[in-house]
């Protein structure tokens, strides 16, 4: 009937109009979330190519978007500020090195990860996203740790937590990871930023794409000395690669930059105190041992 005919063109036409209404709720919430992380995005493809350490990014949105990017800001600031101060002291050189070291970023890893965060927003998949930028906020303000060169063992850690939380969104769940730390650890201090690059090494070279691997993170006290250790399941070492990896370490070379990195830092700042030792069994497992002296941590 007529009647009826109407009151399905009217029930049609609310369900069009709901539709329509929910697509554009849903199309500007989308926007609020990636519009200032692209605007942050394109301003750290300024600073990794013009080199534009005076420009700050001001960012409004979420709270943890405006969090990350304040975060962002004092770590340019940090880097202009040490930049300053090499150019005008060049005395003591040893010193000099270190800071220089220490405070090397990766922008291909920041600028990956906030295109991750776009896509894991353009498809609703927003608890992933608030897991990612809290770990990357995070990540940054230990990682400038007020121009410290040596953190709390508790913060180095907090800190490799963060990136592993990072990657393994990133990388689908592909593997999984555990720490086994002794808190008794958490008296003492490290140079910062050391177990990132191993970490970033285990995913790279050593979680198979054919199945899901696992990282540990271990963290223990010795008679005179604390050990960390950064170990990954999967292709394993032979005694040739072993000896080739710890070549390169130890050696002035073009490979292994990062692992090169971190042993180079352990070394000027402990001397012979300190060591890296690399192990591991065919098809079995690949090991990096860190050894530091203890240093407590002063109230």
């Amino acid at each position: 009937t007529r009647r009826s005919s109407d009151l399905y063109i009217s029930v049609g036409s609310f369900l069009l109009g709901t539709l329509l209404l929910s697509t554009l709720l849903i199309s500007l919430l989308t926007r609020q979330v990636t519009s200032p992380l692209n605007k942050l995005m394109e301003h750290m493809k300024s600073i990794d190519t013009k080199h534009h350490l005076h420009n700050k990014i001001n960012v409004k949105g979420q709270k943890e978007i405006v969090v990350l990017s304040e975060a962002f800001n004092e770590m340019i600031e940090e880097i202009r500020e040490l930049v300053e101060r090499l150019v005008a002291e060049q005395k003591a050189k040893r010193r000099s090195e270190f800071l220089a070291l220490q405070t090397q970023i990766n922008p291909h890893f920041l600028y990956n990860t906030l295109d991750s965060i776009v896509w894991l927003s353009e498809q609703g998949k927003n608890a992933e996203v608030q897991k990612m930028v809290v770990a990357l906020s995070r990540f940054f303000r230990i990682s400038i740790s007020r121009g410290k060169n040596v953190i709390p063992i508790e913060k180095e850690l907090e800190h490799a937590k963060n990136y592993l939380t990072i990657q393994q969104i990133r990388y689908f769940g592909k593997f999984s990871y555990t720490f086994d730390v002794d808190e008794r650890t958490f008296d003492y201090t490290i140079v910062k930023l050391i177990l990132q690059p191993l970490i970033e090494n285990a995913i790279n070279h050593g979680i198979s794409y054919d199945e899901e691997g696992h990282i540990t993170i271990r963290c223990h006290l010795e008679q005179s000395h604390i050990k960390l250790e950064v170990e990954n399941d999967g292709y394993g070492l032979s005694e040739k690669q072993i000896k080739h990896i710890t070549h390169i370490m130890t050696e002035p070379s073009e490979q292994s930059f990062g692992l090169r990195n971190v042993y180079q830092r352990l070394k000027l700042y402990y001397g012979e105190q300190a060591d890296i030792i690399v192990s591991g069994k065919m098809d079995e497992y690949t090991r990096f041992t860190i050894i530091i002296p203890k240093q407590e941590v002063y109230q």
